[in-house]
């Protein structure tokens, strides 16, 4: 086949991908809201992974299939895509992905330009993750940036309490949080230093801040995907806390937001 059809059929292919992921993905989410019923709900979902299960196989085959058939192919636009979602499915979804060793060999087959793009570091982070911090561990740092484009780091903040809160625009109760989360840095500010780090895209995080008239510590570690600090702090959800002691040790960390989560874990940790 001439190279051209065999790129069109991955483009087909990974389109449909993307499409059964998204569907499969709402399926589940109006599940888990429709169904009050455990026992219903347990019933259905069961059904699913069942499902899931019987058809695990066969796409092993057919995303085996595809690497190898990927190895021979030019590194295009479309190959960059399929591959950084490859990768990226290798991290969070090993199972249905258990190509890491193949998908590495695909990388350093990469051409220093391509490993270099911005596509070529967002596989590389899903491929060759750093070790995820713990409680008990010394923190994760990184050069993050304000609104005005300056550089900042964690460390600014050594001899307090960070809390540092990652979270999005689009996620309501991160942005139900923020009233709690201000109150917390005006309450604690002679100890406490809150860091709200948003994982938006740059202008949206800008504009949001800009508008709200949001003040603190609004920073951003401008990467794409859940790498960087999002990796290293294990975030799968948000809004997720993370709460590090004045010597830098992680004390502590949690998903999600309720009213008065914050206040009661702030004064179990800071007395």
């Amino acid at each position: 086949f001439h190279s051209g059809h065999i790129l069109e059929g991955l483009a087909a292919l990974h389109l449909r991908d993307q499409i059964l992921c998204t569907l499969l993905s709402r399926c589940n989410s109006i599940l888990t809201l429709a169904y009050n019923d455990t026992v219903v709900s347990n019933r259905l979902r069961k059904k699913i992974d069942s499902s899931q299960e019987k058809s695990l196989p066969l796409l092993m085959q057919v995303y085996k299939a595809r690497i190898e058939c990927m190895a021979m192919m030019p590194r295009s636009r479309v190959w960059m895509e399929t591959f950084v979602d490859y990768a990226k499915m290798a991290k969070l979804s090993p199972k249905w992905m258990p190509f890491a060793k193949e998908l590495k060999a695909l990388y350093e087959s990469l051409p220093e330009e391509s490993r270099q793009s911005e596509q070529g570091r967002l596989a590389y982070g899903f491929l060759y993750p750093k070790r995820g911090v713990a409680v008990g561990d010394s923190m994760a740092d990184a050069t993050l940036y304000d609104i005005e484009g300056r550089e900042h780091h964690l460390s600014e903040f050594s001899g307090r309490y960070i809390l540092l809160d990652f979270w999005s625009t689009g996620c309501g109760p991160c942005v139900e949080s923020i009233p709690e989360v201000e109150e917390i840095a005006a309450a604690y500010a002679d100890r406490l230093s809150v860091v709200s780090l948003s994982i938006d895209p740059k202008e949206v995080w800008i504009k949001y801040v800009r508008e709200k008239g949001l003040a603190g510590h609004q920073w951003n570690e401008l990467v794409k995907g859940n790498t960087g600090l999002q990796a290293r702090y294990n975030v799968s959800g948000i809004p997720h806390y993370v709460l590090i002691a004045p010597d830098g040790k992680v004390l502590t960390m949690w998903v999600g937001y309720g009213k008065g989560v914050l206040w009661k874990t702030i004064k179990e940790y800071i007395k």
